[in-house]
């Protein structure tokens, strides 16, 4: 068979024509050329118009605004004498980054390129050793600001960490914060699609973030931030010799990142001296060490002095005391300056926009001769009486209400938190003798013998006690084994017939707690409230007690009589649920003292009046009688205090007590009074927490109190003289 016959039956293939693959090259590359020929001739555009204004703008100095800190006003005592005030300090700051033990990466690879040119910049076999010398340099450059500053390198070592512990914490803080509300954000349930069905292209877009938002921080490509502190200056060493700073400023390129400042810094010349009283100062609420974050971090962080604004000093502000009270007085406006630096943060120069104003002083009314005499009494008590845990003292101007000592034990030195010395302020936060607790105007005791003149003039303004009745004092109320006088307790016997006036001059109990049910206990709480117990005594400070009085409650249904008389008798023993504080007692005192006139003490002269018009607080016969018997309480051979009070020469008038304590803890010594007698110009009261027996801890230290006063010129000897004479 013929075989061509067949192969016109076959099927007919074609032969696919050849590519050539040149041609594919050939139109890539020329895609490739145009690509470069776009970008080269944006480059040319960009530098033909912009060039110039480019390189003369890379070329000018950085300008960052600054914060120019305040000198606080001065707290002056009555003479004159500052207790606080600011000092200007030389010292010197370092940039965070070079201090840091284990620099950050990014900014050591950014310096690093600075050093080199531009040619060798991507060289990884030039970067590498550059980087290596840098590290050398910032470690010899902190050696060398060590021993410039006679620290030696633990020292220095130890205060960079602190530095560095603070910063990485705040960084950490705020970067949680952050990172928190990045996945909150990311598992927000999103809004249902209007249709039945997202379309799938929707679904396909978020599901990346959904994803992101369940893993970690690097997984979800989240960054941090860096914050303020991370790029900023912050001071190792406060006070720094001139000749140390002299050699910083003079020599600038051999210390890069090291500035020398000029800051304020509060000072306390008397240390301890009235603490209670000044106070002390605290990191301000909105301070650079609460600055949030500054941007987001990369290799492309800013070099030092870079950023757009220079971060104001660390902001104090008074936290306690006066220098809380009077912080819009104190406190000065601070001023605004702009800084000029060339790109690796070197200064140029400085412009003050509008320099800082200093804040006004504060004149007290504190005798500073007094004070330091009171608290020398109040050491002195504490160190020989191994029961008190604290004490106070206050001396009042009977006249105008001036406060001449406010005198606390034990103290604190404020010092330490202008200093920020962590081991000194955890000292005075935990001390179980609570320095930082102000006894003078905070620390409310029972009063115990103390509350009987001023419930006498209660007694004889409710006209329900005459003054000049009789009751025999056998030495105990009603059973001998029950409330009964010191007296009894001691020696057996009773004070026989007592009139009120003797009452409280030989301290009978028996008496007070007899009439206390006849005058009644609305009667007797009234007065009280007169006299300012359970009120302000509105004094400048802040945080003052009030102290407490018992709450006139009406006996339950069916209850005895003896529920009110019970009451009545703790009130007029100054027992119970009365309590008061050592300046609400002088103040007390120098009421009876002046005729009825409350005053309010005074810390800070200049200021209002300090005894406003206000009614008297009883009548001028009641507060006859209770001046007599405060008078001879000290004077008389039998009165309860003469012991341990009287001083030749001198007329006291006052009463020694002591506020009773359940449970094996010592009572609580009390003594208040005034003098000269006759003629008062000085009120004052003594405590001590957990004293003992007032007679014996608290009466010694009000006579040397007064002998003091003496000698300082507070109370005419003169006078005191003739007054003691004619007592005699």
């Amino acid at each position: 068979m013929n075989h061509a016959y067949w192969q016109q039956f076959a099927p007919q293939v074609e032969t696919a024509p050849t590519v050539d693959p040149r041609r594919r090259l050939r139109m890539l590359a020329g895609i490739f050329v145009l690509f470069w020929i776009a970008i080269i001739a944006r480059a040319a555009q960009l530098e033909w118009r912009y060039g110039a204004s480019f390189r003369a703008e890379a070329l000018k100095p950085l300008r960052r605004e600054i914060v120019l800190p305040a000198v606080r006003g001065r707290i002056l005592a009555r003479d004159g004498t500052p207790i606080a005030a600011d000092v200007r300090l030389l010292a010197l700051a370092v940039h965070y980054r070079y201090l840091q033990q284990t620099p950050d990466e990014a900014w050591l690879r950014q310096q690093a390129r600075l050093q080199l040119p531009r040619s060798q910049r991507r060289i990884r076999e030039r970067m590498d050793p550059a980087i290596n010398r840098l590290r050398s340099q910032l470690t010899d450059l902190n050696r060398r600001l060590a021993r410039l500053s006679g620290l030696t390198t633990e020292a220095w070592d130890a205060r960079v960490a602190r530095i560095e512990n603070r910063v990485e914490m705040l960084s950490a803080s705020v970067n949680q914060r952050r990172w928190e509300r990045f996945q909150n954000e990311r598992l927000e349930p999103r809004p249902e699609p209007t249709s039945a069905r997202a379309p799938w292209w929707n679904v396909a877009a978020n599901l990346p973030d959904a994803l992101r938002a369940l893993g970690t921080p690097e997984e979800a490509g989240w960054e941090g931030v860096i914050v303020k502190e991370q790029v900023d200056y912050h001071i190792v060493v406060e006070n720094l010799p001139r000749h140390v700073a002299d050699e910083i400023r003079d020599h600038a390129d051999r210390y890069p990142g090291v500035r020398v400042l000029e800051v304020p810094r509060r000072t306390y010349p008397g240390g301890k001296l009235a603490a209670n009283v000044v106070g002390h100062l605290g990191k301000e609420a909105g301070s650079p060490l609460r600055a949030p974050e500054l941007r987001r971090k990369g290799a492309n962080e800013q070099p030092p002095g870079e950023t757009p604004t220079q971060p104001a000093p660390d902001a104090w502000m008074g936290v306690l005391g006066l220098e809380h009270v009077c912080e819009s007085s104190l406190a000065g406006r601070s001023g605004d300056a702009v800084e000029n630096t060339d790109r690796r943060g070197q200064l140029i120069s400085t412009t003050t926009l509008r320099p800082a104003s200093h804040g006004r002083d504060v004149r007290l009314t504190l005798d500073l001769p007094c004070q330091q005499a009171a608290e020398a009494l109040l050491d002195r008590a504490l160190l020989c009486n191994r029961h008190a845990r604290g004490g106070a003292i206050v001396v009042l101007d009977i006249e105008d209400g001036d406060l001449l000592a406010l005198a606390s034990a034990p103290r604190f030195d404020p010092n330490a938190f202008a200093l920020a010395n962590n081991d000194a302020i955890h000292k005075s936060l935990t001390d179980a003798g609570r320095p930082m607790f102000d006894r003078a105007c905070r620390m409310a005791l029972p009063p115990g013998e103390l509350a009987q003149p001023f419930i006498a003039v209660a007694m004889l303004e409710s006209n329900r006690v005459p003054a000049q009745a009789a009751f025999p004092c056998e030495g105990f109320l009603r059973d001998p084994d029950g409330l009964c006088c010191k007296i009894y307790r001691r020696q057996g016997v009773g004070h026989g017939e007592v009139t009120l006036s003797q009452a409280i001059a030989c301290n009978c109990t028996v008496f007070f707690s007899r009439y206390a049910g006849v005058t009644g206990i609305d009667a007797m709480l009234e007065q009280a409230v007169r006299f300012g117990f359970r009120s302000a005594t509105g004094i400048e400070l802040d945080k003052v007690a009030r102290g407490s009085l018992p709450k006139p409650i009406a006996p339950a249904k069916g209850a005895p009589r003896e529920y009110e008389m019970g009451e009545a008798q703790l009130l007029a023993l100054g027992q119970g649920s009365f309590t008061a504080t050592p300046l609400q007692l002088a103040r007390a005192m120098a009421a009876i003292a002046s005729g009825g006139r409350l005053p309010t003490p005074r810390l800070v002269r200049g200021g209002a009046s300090a005894s406003p018009a206000v009614p008297a607080v009883a009548g001028t016969g009641s507060l006859a009688v209770v001046r007599d018997a405060l008078y001879h309480a000290v004077a008389d051979d039998e009165g309860a205090g003469h012991d341990a009070l009287a001083i030749d020469g001198v007329s006291i008038a006052g009463l020694a007590a002591t506020g009773e304590v359940s449970g094996q803890q010592a009572d609580h010594a009390w003594c208040a009074g005034y003098v000269p007698a006759e003629a008062p110009r000085i009120a004052f009261a003594v405590a001590l927490e957990h004293g003992g027996e007032g007679t014996k801890a608290a009466a010694p230290i009000a006579r040397r109190l007064v002998q003091r006063l003496i000698q300082l010129g507070w109370i005419d000897d003169s006078l005191a003289a003739k007054n003691g004479a004619e007592a005699r």
